[in-house]
């Protein structure tokens, strides 16, 4: 009876993938090694909902594995948008996020929804929201798990372009992936080159996947791989006019003469068959309706006297356009009267941009409450956009505090007018007693 248990035990847990990766405060001991260090969004979740960073010794939570997976160079994990305090994205065949968390001991680490990872031994690592722009979790916390294989990825004998959205407006945009196929059934892509039949319909870029609708027409989206070796099967894409009930539905009318480019002069059926262009109101759109700024920052409290590096304040600033037409936008972020960071920044590589900002020493601050104010001061667009005026309202702020070396902050400064009207105060008591 006891062998028949043991045999049942092994058949059922024979198909479940190793767990050799944690994430931990401290080191495990053992065989474990630092792949990568992390840093929780939130006090109430110390060990998951993070952001991570390359260099183990950047945060105190860490990611910690053990053999076959040591820390190396040879294998992608997952990339990150920026070096440190940054979201994560999956290793997909076209990476938007350039900053590689890489191991050794692999062939191959992928995505994948199966919460036993694709196939028997294959190691459990860790865990996302989503694909990408992801917050970074242990292995059981989020849907997309992170699995790596210990055998080299199949060759990979035909790919497809996959893309749901088969038609966009003049100036819209879509993202485009790679399912890709070996001799056993679906394997990992490796790195792909976009391209565009006809790049004045549509444009696409080489590397991200992002393409831009430039005029009306139908274009065939494709992609290469192994450095152009071998080309993977193509998308069509049509590009269309704004629909005609946008246009009245937005104000707009409609004529048949167009001076273009106030007027969007293409070619289509409004009210009658002669008319042939949507003449779009003047009104500028609300201001904050162009783009979205955030501010955030490591911790909210910090304390002096501690290890160098070890507790600075890291800002980090996201950027999201909510209009097809903004190109780019300028911002700055102030700490009380000081500028930090006045910086440009353009939408080429995708809708969504994360700057982080230089490191602050709280040496240099008073022990006391900060805030960091980020604001928008412009945005360019194209086509310009009429009235266009400086975003007055996207302003974002994230308070902190900073604790001296003996965990305090300073007394808040009096007041001077308080400090006068008590003077007078007590010298028209002493004047009243006198009398």
């Amino acid at each position: 009876m006891k062998k028949l248990f043991l045999i049942i035990t092994l058949i059922l847990f024979s198909g479940i993938a190793t767990a050799d990766c944690i994430v931990s405060t401290s080191d495990p001991g053992g065989n474990y090694t630092a792949i990568m260090s992390l840093i929780p969004v939130s006090s109430s979740t110390p060990l998951t909902n993070s952001h991570g960073a390359i260099n183990v010794g950047t945060y105190t939570n860490k990611l910690y594995c053990e053999p076959p997976i040591t820390a190396g160079s040879t294998t992608k994990l997952i990339g990150l948008h920026d070096t440190i305090n940054s979201h994560a994205e999956a290793p997909i065949a076209i990476p938007t996020y350039l900053e590689d968390v890489t191991i050794d001991g692999v062939g191959s680490c992928y995505s994948t929804t199966n919460a036993n990872c694709n196939a028997t031994g294959d190691i459990k690592v860790l865990s996302l929201f989503a694909l990408t722009n992801s917050h970074i979790g242990a292995f059981g916390d989020y849907p997309i798990k992170i699995c790596c294989s210990t055998s080299a990825p199949e060759p990979v004998d035909s790919c497809t372009v996959e893309n749901t959205t088969t038609s966009i407006n003049v100036g819209g945009t879509t993202t485009y992936n790679l399912s890709c196929l070996g001799s056993s059934g679906p394997t990992n892509c490796t790195s792909a080159t976009w391209n565009s039949t006809s790049t004045g319909v549509a444009e696409i870029d080489s590397i991200s996947g992002l393409a831009r609708g430039v005029s009306v027409g139908i274009t065939n989206i494709g992609a290469t791989i192994d450095a152009g070796s071998l080309g993977c099967t193509q998308k069509p894409l049509t590009v269309t006019t704004t629909p005609v009930d946008s246009c009245i539905s937005e104000g707009g009318t409609c004529a048949t003469n167009c001076t273009p480019p106030a007027e969007e002069n293409l070619s289509f059926n409004c009210s009658s068959p002669t008319d042939k262009c949507c003449i779009t109101p003047t009104t500028p759109i609300v201001p904050g309706d162009y783009v979205k700024i955030t501010i955030e920052t490591n911790k909210e409290n910090y304390q002096q006297g501690q290890t160098p590096t070890a507790d600075y304040i890291t800002p980090t600033v996201t950027i999201t356009k909510l209009q097809d037409f903004v190109t780019d936008a300028t911002f700055k972020v102030t700490l009380g009267s000081t500028i930090i960071s006045p910086s440009p920044v353009d939408f080429s590589s995708g809708p969504i941009e994360r700057i982080t900002l230089a490191e602050i020493d709280p040496e240099t601050l008073s022990a006391s409450g900060h805030e960091l104010v980020a604001e928008i001061t412009s945005v360019t667009t194209s086509p310009a956009q009429p009235s266009e005026v400086i975003l007055g309202n996207n302003i974002n702020s994230a308070r902190f505090t900073v604790q001296d070396e003996s965990g305090n902050t300073a007394t808040p400064e009096i007041p001077f007018a308080l400090i006068v009207f008590v003077a007078i105060s007590a010298i028209m008591l002493i004047s009243r007693e006198n009398k």
